[in-house]
């Protein structure tokens, strides 16, 4: 459970070649959450390193080589919101939609770009947090999640639960 005394920790895991993806979906979001909760929000790249991430003072920490360490590290950042934009493109359509599952795994609720793969993740569990891929809605998604903690917490335990019953 979140700490209601320390900012609301938002963040993207993703390897340097999803930047672009974060940046034409996220970036105006993240300044828009920025400008509006400034130090109530906390900001993290896990891999990722946005043109703006200094603008909105994230912390950009450096991709693991090795997936067992990756995991780890990924664990110990207790995100309470991760992001997982997707561009709707038919490359971005073969890929799998195992971010939500490490999100879900890790104990954070997550938003995503309501589209394949995460459409199929969606249509699979149901999980609430899926959005269009216009400013609008991400930015009402991830603003719902910093407003109201009793939400969050309930879409945090749905994410662990739906990945603890159904992956290994």
């Amino acid at each position: 459970a979140h700490d209601a005394d320390k900012p609301v920790k938002l963040g993207f895991a993703g390897s340097i070649d999803r930047t672009a993806d974060v940046e034409l979906l996220l970036q105006r979001v993240l300044k828009r959450i920025h400008r509006e909760y400034g130090e109530k929000v906390s900001i993290q790249f896990f891999g990722a390193h946005p043109s703006f991430a200094e603008e909105i003072h994230a912390q950009c920490i450096p991709f693991c080589a090795r997936y067992e360490d990756y995991l780890n590290s990924f664990q110990k950042l207790q995100w309470d919101i991760g992001l997982a934009p997707m561009p709707d493109a038919g490359f971005h359509a073969c890929k799998h939609y195992i971010k939500l599952i490490e999100y879900g795994a890790a104990g954070t609720a997550f938003v995503y770009s309501n589209v394949a793969p995460y459409s199929r993740f969606y249509e699979r569990f149901g999980m609430e947090a899926a959005c269009a891929n216009t400013e609008e809605e991400w930015y009402r998604n991830i603003k719902n999640l910093i407003d109201n903690r009793d939400e969050r917490e309930a879409l945090r335990k749905k994410a662990n639960a739906c990945i603890c019953e159904h992956f290994t």
